[in-house]
């Protein structure tokens, strides 16, 4: 017979950086934005997704994060790039 506590253990998915990094990508987050979504610094989440610091609980949190929000262009929040002249 199989305890419960090692039954959990074994069905738990296990979510990777790089999945967590790739559904980010995907939903169309940037790291500021998921930063300010999720209630951290952008520099705690760079360094979870980088692997120089571990939070199994942050990176569940990316993985099931909404698509971001669409941000219309000429917008204040919109990134704006220089063209040279």
């Amino acid at each position: 017979m199989i305890d419960c506590a090692s039954e959990y253990r074994y069905t738990r998915a296990v979510i990777t950086r790089n999945h967590a990094r790739t559904r980010m990508i995907q939903l169309g987050w940037s790291q500021r934005r998921a930063a300010k979504h999720l209630g951290i610094t952008q520099t705690h989440l760079c360094l979870v997704l980088c692997g120089k610091r571990e939070s199994r609980s942050l990176l569940t949190r990316i993985a099931q994060l909404p698509p971001a929000p669409f941000i219309p262009y000429g917008s204040p929040y919109a990134k704006q790039t220089k063209t040279k002249a």
